[in-house]
């Protein structure tokens, strides 16, 4: 955690920077959003992956009432046949944020 730190402060000469971590709630993650302009969320649209979703949303919503607020999406990846009016969807959408 405290190298990403470093390197992060340090500044890199680039318009973009991505760094792709675990999204278990731990030092790393809270050093890495720290200093995100966007954190990037993705899931699939099943039970258990929506549950971790909404974990790290709370991790990052509990990060941000320091006064700091962190931007993020959640994007659904492996959806194949399902329309984003279908009641499932709506309530995957519903339970992550």
């Amino acid at each position: 955690a405290a190298a990403l730190g470093e390197a992060l402060q340090a500044g890199i000469d680039a318009d973009v920077v991505i760094v792709d971590i675990q999204g278990t709630a731990n030092e790393t993650l809270a050093v890495a959003v720290g200093y995100a302009d966007l954190v990037l969320i993705p899931t699939r649209p099943s039970l258990f992956d929506c549950v971790q979703a909404k974990a790290l949303v709370t991790f990052l919503k509990a990060l941000g009432a320091r006064g700091h607020r962190i931007p993020y999406r959640v994007v659904f990846n492996a959806v194949e046949g399902i329309e984003t009016s279908q009641v499932s969807f709506e309530e995957a959408v519903r339970f992550v944020m």
